[in-house]
């Protein structure tokens, strides 16, 4: 399957410049190269998705397309404004995010990238954070960065 490209991932263009991204010509090689490190990437990402839901949640749309998943609590829900619309809709305005655990594994020979995450979510005005768990699927795009094709939602209850 084909996947368009219409809004390159801004975050990742000087990362992956930076670590010399360069995909493999043969398909049944993997598209990493020894010069790039996936922890870095996808610790750059969470650092970036994390801080950018925080403080601005309607700017992740650059993050997303019209192919991209969001799976929210079980609600699944398919394309940049529609996830955009679902992630400004929920009923907090300010909210912060403490990631716990990031880890990543390399994700076919097209040069995906599974990304695991979990964390705490405090919300403004309460006392106990909120444990979730978030797992993204990252696709590389023609201009050497990352969009999210797949993004899973689970709040964590005790």
């Amino acid at each position: 399957m084909c996947f368009q490209i219409h809004k390159p991932l801004t975050f990742s263009l000087p990362i992956i410049h930076h670590l010399n991204y360069k995909p493999t010509k043969n398909p049944f090689l993997s598209t990493w190269t020894a010069a790039m490190d996936p922890d870095t990437v996808a610790k750059s990402f969470v650092e970036h998705y994390y801080s950018t839901f925080d403080t601005n949640r309607a700017t992740l749309a650059n993050l997303y397309q019209d192919s991209s998943m969001l799976t929210f609590e079980g609600q699944k829900i398919q394309g940049s404004s529609n996830i955009v619309a679902k992630l400004t809709s929920l009923p907090f305005q300010q909210c912060k995010h403490s990631i716990t655990t990031v880890d990543c594994q390399p994700s076919g020979p097209s040069g995906g990238m599974l990304v695991f995450v979990s964390g705490n979510l405090q919300l403004a005005g309460e006392q106990h954070a909120l444990k979730f768990s978030q797992m993204f699927h990252l696709m590389p795009t023609p201009q050497s960065s990352f969009y999210v094709l797949n993004d899973i939602f689970r709040l964590n209850y005790a």
